[in-house]
């Protein structure tokens, strides 16, 4: 795994490294919940956890990951999330757990994408989803 190189500015990276497989459409990144992370002090008080909006924000962002590599770029281009599908939380995400984000582009729509993504953590399933991410530039090869 390697450190994602994002168009995001380092307090709103959401994705600690990734791994592409281009050959299969996919990719695999990870995201360590370090308690420490000013979210958990208001979401909930004394009953932490990582909000969903944020889950889909590293889904977003792993998902950004693939597709610029699946362009041939060197680095993440700025995508923009178009839509979100779906979603489905099945259970909380807590400070000090590493969530594994795998993401799959599954079709292509002009200048829109659409992946399919699972969240995990310790192999037990967070949440799962489809987004669909839009191309600044019209590229969507």
């Amino acid at each position: 795994m390697t450190v994602p190189a994002l168009p995001h500015g380092p307090s709103f990276t959401w994705i600690d490294e990734v791994e592409i497989d281009r050959v299969e459409g996919c990719a695999r990144a990870k995201k360590f919940l370090d308690p420490s992370l000013p979210v958990f002090a208001d979401h909930f008080p004394g009953r932490a956890i990582f909000p969903g909006v944020l889950l889909i924000e590293c889904s977003a962002q792993a998902a950004g990951c693939l597709w610029s590599k699946l362009l041939g770029m060197s680095r993440a281009q700025p995508l923009v999330l178009a839509q979100v599908l779906a979603f489905k939380f099945v259970r909380a995400a807590l400070p000090g757990q590493t969530l594994s984000i795998e993401v799959k582009r599954e079709r292509i729509y002009g200048k829109l994408a659409e992946f399919a993504v699972w969240i995990r953590e310790s192999e037990e399933l967070v949440a799962s989803g489809r987004v669909l991410l839009a191309s600044s530039d019209g590229s969507c090869g």
